[in-house]
């Protein structure tokens, strides 16, 4: 009877010591900075899409990635989606900025 409370004594001192040595929360990166003001150039041709600039996670600080006018059919292109900025989820992980459909 003795031996399966003392295993139980030390598993419960092992587990708060262990649990103890973890970080309490974790520590999230602040939000991005407000969105810059872009003059948009004129459309330099009919049918192109203006992707707004937008606040980028790269390593360890935002970098502003201005915005461009974006030919149709051309990279980054897509027809009928919509622009969804950058955000962090509730678990901690950067969603980079990208087209949604």
């Amino acid at each position: 009877m003795r031996k399966p409370i003392a295993t139980l004594l030390a598993a419960a001192t092992i587990a708060t010591t262990l649990g103890s040595a973890m970080p309490a929360a974790f520590a999230f990166p602040p939000p991005p900075p407000p969105l810059r003001y872009e003059v948009r150039p004129g459309i330099p041709h009919p049918g192109w899409v203006w992707r707004p600039g937008y606040w980028n996670w790269v390593g360890h600080r935002y970098v502003w990635v201005g915005g461009v006018w974006l030919a149709p059919g051309g990279p980054g292109w897509r027809a009928g989606w919509h622009w969804v900025p950058g955000h962090w989820t509730r678990w901690g992980r950067w969603i980079r900025p990208h087209w949604a459909p």
